[in-house]
């Protein structure tokens, strides 16, 4: 089997997996994959996707600790001290 040439964001990886891994596994497995991608322009108040308007489109997130870390190729984040883990809605707000 060969790999993907393209890389796939892991935002979309596990989106992926949430949507066939039920059906590819025979039900023995399920994911649930919630999660968001927050893109670079979400602290301009011109843009359309802000952080209250992800927070409307996902109140999930203020009832559940969170992990928040860069989506890219990057070796090492944990050690980097580029993962947040364990973290409230505000706290991974800060973060980023």
């Amino acid at each position: 089997r060969k790999m993907s040439a393209k890389p796939v964001r892991e935002y979309y990886g596990k989106q992926l997996l949430s949507k066939y891994i039920k059906e590819y596994s025979g039900g023995e497995h399920e994911f649930e994959g919630r999660g968001i991608l927050v893109k670079s322009g979400v602290n301009d108040p011109t843009s359309t996707v802000t952080w209250e308007t992800l927070l409307q489109d996902n109140a999930w997130v203020k009832e559940t600790k969170l992990v928040a870390k860069p989506d890219q190729l990057i070796k090492r984040r944990g050690k980097a001290g580029l993962l947040a883990i364990n973290k409230t809605f505000d706290e991974c707000k800060a973060w980023v």
